[in-house]
């Protein structure tokens, strides 16, 4: 198994020092994952022939992102490892009606942490914050709650990454401030409280972090439109997204889809006296795959620029011919490779079904960040006509 530590965070990782890393991940999870075995020897896939160079990485066989779910009842087989060296059954949100599924050890889960911190230190641009107003439900009072699986715990995989938004320099000014309401059988936040704090911090012109679900942030509106109340941040508050939840926003902002994020952004913006929608943030990961990406709010584009850490590679694919897409402005499905966070499970190459558009291969247009930039339009079935069922069948 890989060890990640010199990679997971390294801004100056080498491509070759990634494709020798991603060669041994490749390695080790044909040798121990029966389904990921037979789907490389179908396709006549060897790693020393056919991994030498860094475009041979599109000849990868993958996996699709269908094969955790839980109603393909392969979850189980799609691990490395023993059974018992299982420490959590990681869950996503099912928001499709079927929630993916995927084994880790404790490992695992560290290193998708870190990949999170990284990314959102990145472009947060600030070590440490004086608060944290997180829109998260604290989870160290969700983990452990969601009972036993085989030999792990069961837990919604989304939920560790409310431990790494937001540096502070001492933990207990890092507030999370959903809370469950059964009256109505969702997290809530009290906007009153919230609007009470938020006023002494920027009275005393302290630096802020908010950051969490856009449908939890929905809040900070709700409560501006009953006071008017706004205030004068500027650089001295930092916005980022995470979590996924915008068709909640373009419900309650009765706006069309394309137009939800910008609508958020720029009324959040006005609400926190923050002068450039360009420093607003949102991050991409998923339950299949150890990835983390951010991204930076995009006038020209009214929707976030997500950018490819050098720990990850990401390709494009045609979804009618499967060919890795080259020309910018072009559409299709998202490839996801990493080599590291994914030693208990076969997920070194994810097929998506999320729809992304290449906006440059090599450095964003906007921000001059180095790698591939792209956009995330969605799901298959909700983007650009591509067919419903097509991240499913995909490589099977």
């Amino acid at each position: 198994m890989v060890n990640d530590e010199h990679a997971i965070g390294n801004w100056d990782l080498k491509e070759d020092q990634f494709l020798s890393d991603l060669r041994e991940a490749l390695e080790f999870q044909i040798r121990h994952c029966e389904i990921y075995r037979f789907l490389c020897n179908r396709q006549r896939f060897s790693v020393d022939r056919d991994l030498q160079h860094p475009e041979d990485m599109a000849r990868i066989p993958y996996l699709t992102s269908n094969a955790f779910k839980e109603s393909r009842g392969l979850y189980e087989r799609l691990v490395t490892i023993p059974a018992e060296e299982i420490s959590y059954w990681t869950f996503s949100s099912g928001s499709s009606g079927d929630r993916s599924i995927v084994g880790r050890r404790a490992a695992e889960l560290s290193a998708y942490r870190r990949a999170y911190r990284a990314v959102f230190s990145e472009f947060a641009g600030r070590e440490a914050f004086d608060e944290s107003l997180l829109f998260f439900p604290n989870p160290s009072q969700a983990i452990g709650k969601g009972g036993m699986m085989h030999q792990g715990s069961k837990e919604s995989f989304g939920i560790f990454v409310g431990y790494e938004a937001g540096d502070v320099r001492d933990s207990a000014i890092r507030h999370y401030l959903a809370r469950w309401d059964p009256s109505i059988k969702r997290l809530t936040v009290d906007g009153r409280a919230l609007f009470g704090r938020l006023r002494q911090l920027d009275e005393e012109r302290k630096t802020v972090y908010l950051g969490g679900t856009p449908a939890l942030l929905l809040s900070v509106l709700r409560q501006h439109q009953e006071t008017r109340e706004a205030f004068s941040f500027g650089d001295r508050c930092e916005l980022q997204f995470g979590s996924g939840g915008w068709e909640v926003v373009e419900k309650e902002l009765q706006v069309r889809k394309e137009q939800a994020k910008s609508e958020l952004v720029n009324r959040l913006c006005q609400v926190l006296g923050i002068e450039d929608p360009a420093k607003v943030d949102d991050c991409y990961g998923a339950t299949e795959t150890g990835v983390a990406l951010a991204g930076h709010f995009s006038l020209l584009h009214g929707d976030f620029l997500f950018h490819r850490p050098p720990w990850s590679h990401l390709i494009i694919r045609d979804p009618q011919t499967l060919a890795p897409v080259t020309r910018p402005g072009e559409v299709g499905l998202l490839e996801i490779l990493m080599p590291y966070g994914t030693g208990s499970f076969a997920g070194v190459a994810i097929l998506m079904d999320d729809v992304a558009q290449l906006i440059t291969p090599d450095r964003c247009p906007e921000c001059g960040r180095a790698g591939m930039t792209i956009r995330i339009l969605g799901r298959a079935s909700q983007s650009g006509g591509l067919h419903g069922g097509c991240g499913a069948i995909l490589g099977s």
